[in-house]
């Protein structure tokens, strides 16, 4: 069998034994919170998903009911028309807790008629009275849930690119 030449490539083993220190070092705390880090990013884009998708009410100058004796009555108020916010300024993170599977985060809406803009309600002329109609739901956050499937990988691949970034370059 003939002798091999030497080819004359030297490998300098040094710079890679520098980048598997640093993937020893991502697998210790970096990486747990580059975790932590991903699941508040991800809590944040479903706030701001949620609140814009959340309406908001608008109180004009006319009022217009039915008296006891049944006679409509309209008119215009000396009041300045009013905008709501109640229900979207509701929204909030309220906790982020690591779990055996990585991190839950549970948000919620405390406003009292909040369940009934989500998944709309009976319409009654008094308490306990027959149904009069039907409200429709908003599903503002059903529909982000849904979006968050979908753009969740994306959010999460652009913020691993960057973490990779600077762990490797150490920075």
């Amino acid at each position: 069998m003939p002798k091999r030449k030497n080819s004359g490539i030297k490998v300098d083993i040094r710079k890679f034994s520098q980048f598997e220190k640093k993937l020893e070092k991502l697998k210790d705390e970096s990486l747990d919170e580059f975790i932590k880090s991903g699941a508040r990013v991800l809590a944040g884009a479903f706030l701001e998903r949620v609140k814009k998708r959340t309406p908001v009410g608008k109180y004009g100058d006319r009022v217009e009911f039915t008296t006891r004796a049944g006679e409509f009555v309209s008119f215009e108020a000396a009041t300045h028309p009013t905008v709501g916010g109640t229900l979207r300024n509701g929204w909030q993170l309220v906790s982020l807790q690591k779990t055996s599977q990585g991190y839950s985060v549970e948000i919620s809406n405390n406003v009292s008629y909040a369940s009934f803009v989500e998944n709309g309600h009976v319409i009654r002329n008094k308490k306990g009275g027959p149904a009069k109609g039907w409200v429709n739901g908003r599903f503002m956050l059903r529909d982000t849930e849904m979006e968050m499937v979908f753009i969740t990988p994306e959010i999460l691949e652009k913020k691993l690119e960057r973490f990779l970034r600077n762990e490797l370059s150490g920075k």
